[in-house]
């Protein structure tokens, strides 16, 4: 059973990796400490992460499949797939601004350039499961995606470099301006979506 006993100790590794980006932050911790922890050796943990954002890009992944799970929870049969990303991504932003429990790894997330395109791009494989693509010719549906959500981050990041709050429903509206008004709905009907899943997700 060896691939039942890699895939444990994965998890394993991925699991202390992620407690301690959580206490710590991701980039002030290495893969040191990650074995460490693990109470194994450095090169067994980059056997498995070759490169320490493929831990940050599981977790966010799956944070995904959780908010997914959470709106699916509290949706009933007349919600729209629309209602279900649009609950996801507030669900996603609001954990981003204001998890305390993930407060130095989300800080990190945000300061860190090339960990927020890795991310991004996650976050991408993960919507396009998800949405069929309609995007206008000459306009892929990732170029869209990108520019819709790396403007979200962008919110986020300036927010957090000079201390001001930002709403997860206003980040969440200015992301669904960017990416569906080209697929032809209007700013009343993204803004009707985001007031549903502020009021089925009890996020601001």
């Amino acid at each position: 059973m060896p691939g039942v006993r890699n895939e444990k100790e994965r998890n394993r590794i991925f699991e202390h990796a992620v407690r301690l980006f959580m206490a710590k932050g991701y980039t002030k911790t290495t893969y040191k400490e990650i074995a460490e922890a693990c109470a194994t050796t450095k090169s067994m943990v980059q056997h498995y992460f070759p490169k320490k954002e493929m831990i940050a890009e599981r977790f966010f992944r799956e944070k995904l499949d959780d908010f997914q799970a959470q709106a699916a929870s509290v949706m009933s049969a007349n919600n729209s797939l629309l209602d279900l990303l649009t609950c996801v991504g507030l669900l996603h932003y609001d954990y981003i601004l204001n998890d305390p429990r993930a407060a130095l790894f989300c800080a990190d997330l945000l300061e860190n350039r090339a960990l927020t395109n890795n991310i991004l791009m996650e976050e991408f494989r993960w919507a396009a499961e998800r949405i069929r693509n309609t995007a206008p010719e000459g306009v892929t549906l990732q170029a869209q995606f990108l520019v819709a959500l790396g403007g979200a981050y962008d919110l986020m990041y300036k927010a957090h470099i000079s201390g001001e709050s930002l709403l997860a429903s206003s980040v969440q509206f200015a992301a669904m301006l960017a990416f569906w008004l080209p697929l032809g709905l209007s700013d009343v009907e993204i803004r009707d979506a985001v007031r549903r899943a502020q009021e089925l997700t009890g996020v601001r």
